[in-house]
């Protein structure tokens, strides 16, 4: 499939941002290079969201760079804003 778990519009600086979260589910073969080529034409921020910041297996990425992030860095961030 080429769905992405998140996909965020940032219609200001004509950005698109595509989000990859893993809970539990295992990665699914190419899954990310099937990402990277059917969100080509938006020349997305790619960023892979795990429990430890892992990136996609090599195997299954194509040449595109994906941004690991951890679920506790997004929880970190939006904890700190909800005090602000």
């Amino acid at each position: 499939a080429t769905r992405a778990d998140i996909v965020i519009r940032l219609p200001r600086v004509a950005r698109t941002v595509l989000i990859e979260a893993k809970v539990k589910a295992g990665e699914q073969p190419l899954q990310a290079e099937r990402l990277e080529r059917f969100w080509a034409t938006e020349d997305p921020i790619l960023v892979y969201l795990t429990r430890f910041g892992s990136l996609p297996d090599p195997r299954n990425a194509g040449m595109a760079e994906w941004i690991p992030l951890t679920w506790l860095a997004v929880a970190s961030t939006l904890g700190q804003r909800a005090v602000e």
